[in-house]
C-alpha cells in the first residue's frame, strides 16, 4: 500500500466523511447540518485565519485518495471541547480532536502512523504530551474507541458523560 501524509492546508483534499465536518471549527453552524458547499468554505475560511497552511492537522493518502484526517491544536482552538465537561486540557498538551480512517482503510496501521506524526509535530512544537478525547465502548466518535488510544501508551485521566467518554493523554517526555 503505497501511503502519504501531509499537512492538512486549504488546499487539501479530506475523506468525505471530514469535507464538511464543523463539529470542532463551528459547532453551532455544525449542529444546523449546513449544505457541502457552505460547510466547506467555512472549513477553508477557518484554515485561511490561521495562516492558510497550518500544523493543525495531517491528511492521510493512498494513491491519491485521502483516507484519513487527523485534526489537533491547543485545546482554545476547539470550543466543542467545553461541551464535554472534561475540564481543561493541560496547558503543555496538544488536543487531537479528530482521528478518521475510511472504514475501508481501518485495521492497516494508518490512524497509528497519523497518531505518531501528531505525536511528532507536538515534540518539535515545545508541547509535552498529547490529549484526546475517546469513546468507552465504541469507536462511534470523532477520535475513536479508548482501545486504539491505551494500545498507543495513552491513560485514562478522567471520565465524562455519564462514563461515556474517556479523557486520554500520553506524556511526550
Amino acid at each position: 500500500m503505497a501511503y502519504r501524509i501531509e499537512p492538512y492546508t486549504a488546499a487539501s483534499r479530506l475523506p468525505s466523511m471530514c469535507q464538511a465536518c464543523l463539529y470542532w471549527e463551528h459547532p453551532r453552524i455544525f449542529k444546523t447540518r449546513p449544505d457541502i458547499e457552505r460547510a466547506t468554505s467555512l472549513k477553508q475560511k477557518w484554515i485561511r485565519k490561521r495562516g492558510g497552511v497550518t500544523a493543525w492537522g495531517f491528511v492521510a493518502y493512498v494513491n491519491e485518495t485521502p483516507v484519513g484526517f487527523c485534526h489537533f491544536a491547543a485545546s482554545p482552538f476547539f470550543p466543542m471541547l467545553r461541551e464535554y465537561q472534561c475540564g481543561e486540557v493541560s496547558p503543555d498538551s496538544l488536543l487531537i480532536a479528530c482521528l478518521h480512517i475510511a472504514s475501508s482503510m481501518q485495521g492497516q496501521g494508518l490512524g497509528q502512523r497519523l497518531r505518531a506524526r501528531v505525536e511528532e509535530q507536538a515534540s518539535n512544537d515545545g508541547f509535552t504530551a498529547v490529549e484526546t478525547i475517546a469513546r468507552m465502548n465504541s469507536a462511534d466518535n470523532p477520535s475513536g474507541p479508548v482501545s486504539f488510544w491505551r494500545n498507543s501508551g495513552y491513560t485514562l485521566i478522567s471520565l465524562v458523560y455519564h462514563d461515556e467518554f474517556a479523557l486520554m493523554r500520553k506524556a511526550l517526555r
